[in-house]
């Protein structure tokens, strides 16, 4: 091989990987919201088991100062191996805070678009429907003996 070839061998090389690189990576529609959630202790208690679940919406309910619920609402759950886990209830599809997933675990549906997403193992991912992108997931969830902390 000739030091041409070398270097337009080495040139070619370079622009692969340098081209390979720019592939735009889509984000998931469900916007960056503050979440500040501490659980009342009789849902900390009702959340003790594998498959049980809460859901914090911003309807009205009177919550403690400071607490922000994402963008369509927080569900809190332990999922089939028993860790807790956060996701925003609101549906990437429609992303609209107003269109919120129905949970009944182990699953989450939307009521328009009817994708399923699949929270056995907290990944919140869709199983069946139009949906591509899991629902927005909350991973600082924290037990703290009496509440459970959920923020971002």
């Amino acid at each position: 091989m000739s030091g041409n070839s070398l270097v337009l061998s080495f040139l070619l090389f370079c622009a692969s990987i340098l081209f390979s690189g720019c592939t735009k990576e889509e984000i998931n529609p469900i916007p960056e919201c503050r979440v500040n959630l501490r659980t009342p202790y009789v849902d900390y208690v009702s959340l003790k088991n594998p498959g049980t679940y809460k859901e914090y919406l911003p309807d009205g309910t009177l919550y403690s100062l400071n607490t922000q619920l994402g963008f369509g609402g927080v569900l809190v759950f332990r999922d089939l191996e028993n860790k807790l886990r956060a996701c925003d209830l609101a549906c990437p599809v429609e992303a609209h805070r107003d269109v919120c997933v129905r949970v009944k675990m182990p699953y989450a549906t939307c009521p328009v678009c009817k994708t399923v997403y699949d929270l056995s193992y907290g990944f919140c991912v869709p199983k069946d429907g139009e949906g591509k992108f899991s629902l927005k997931i909350y991973s600082h969830v924290t037990d703290k003996g009496s509440y459970i902390l959920v923020t971002n």
